[in-house]
């Protein structure tokens, strides 16, 4: 509240604040020994995945929670329809104001660095609130985020889990995103403005 009441008071009294969309958001946190027994900022537990998604929309006087699955690479696309500018259709976020929600079959993957294995940890979050997660030894475990936020109780071992197909889910994900991995762009497919920004901070040479 300290940082963000200058910055809606700056635009209410400008007499912009009702034809501006605001977005909150934040870097991840960060697991203080709470899950994997360690320290760190990429595991990918609650602790150090979730982040804050506020937005304030232009002409709603009261708030709203929505539930579906959210996610950063929603921002831009959610930017672009906010400001009447057609959303790229190669772009993986989804307008969150008007656009259709993440359905129940539909997923967000995750991976983080696994420090007490010394590997990857990778997890994958479906529509329906269960989240599946590998943690850089190779152990699996499974939560009911909307009854278990704090992922406290692993539901696996359980055959009848394991019947529900999550497993073979997660599996066929992995392998779908190890076929197709995605190529960061070379400086030179950039605008040469964006490139000399870049390079200017050290990102890229």
């Amino acid at each position: 509240d300290e940082f963000l009441r200058p910055v809606l008071d700056g635009l209410r009294e400008g007499g912009w604040l009702e034809n501006t969309t605001v977005f909150l958001v934040s870097d991840h946190g960060e697991n203080l020994y709470e899950k994997a027994g360690t320290y760190g900022k990429s595991h990918v537990y609650h602790t150090s995945s979730e982040v804050p998604f506020v937005l304030h929309v232009p002409g709603e006087d009261r708030g709203s929670k929505r539930p579906e699955l959210t996610s950063l690479v929603d921002v831009a696309a959610t930017l672009l329809a906010a400001a009447g500018v057609s959303v790229p259709g190669e772009l993986s976020g989804r307008d969150l104001l008007s656009g259709p929600a993440r359905g129940p079959d539909e997923w967000i993957f995750l991976q983080g660095w696994d420090v007490a294995n010394s590997d990857s940890a990778r997890a994958v979050l479906f529509g329906d609130g269960r989240k599946w997660i590998r943690d850089g030894s190779g152990q699996d475990e499974l939560y009911d985020l909307p009854s278990d936020p704090r992922e406290r109780r692993n539901l696996l071992p359980s055959s009848e889990v394991r019947g529900q197909g999550y497993g073979p889910r997660f599996e066929s994900i992995i392998e779908t995103l190890e076929q197709n991995p995605s190529q960061p762009l070379d400086p030179t497919e950039l605008p040469e403005s964006v490139a000399r920004r870049l390079r200017a901070l050290g990102y890229v040479k």
